[in-house]
């Protein structure tokens, strides 16, 4: 399972999440990063969990796309004009 497999919208899409754990204990029992609950995060995204932190995959990506969008805005404004 790709961890970036993205948010499930339907039945047949979460079914491709079934192979991962359902809890973050078992996903450390089993040595694997990744687990899937089916519940809804605080943000409401239905998607992988990481098993250090328990962050959604859906608010990590979210995340990177707001940092990577500050330090553009940074960069644009160190520019010379």
């Amino acid at each position: 399972m790709h961890p970036h497999a993205g948010f499930a919208r339907n039945a047949a899409e979460f079914a491709v999440f079934n192979d991962l754990p359902s809890t973050a204990e078992e996903a450390i029992a089993l040595g694997v990063c990744w687990y899937f609950t089916g519940e809804q995060c605080r943000n409401g995204h239905v998607s992988p969990r990481r098993t250090k932190n328990g962050e959604c995959t859906e608010c990590k990506r979210a995340r990177e796309r707001r940092r990577l969008a500050r330090r553009e805005k940074e960069q644009l404004n160190l520019m010379p004009t």
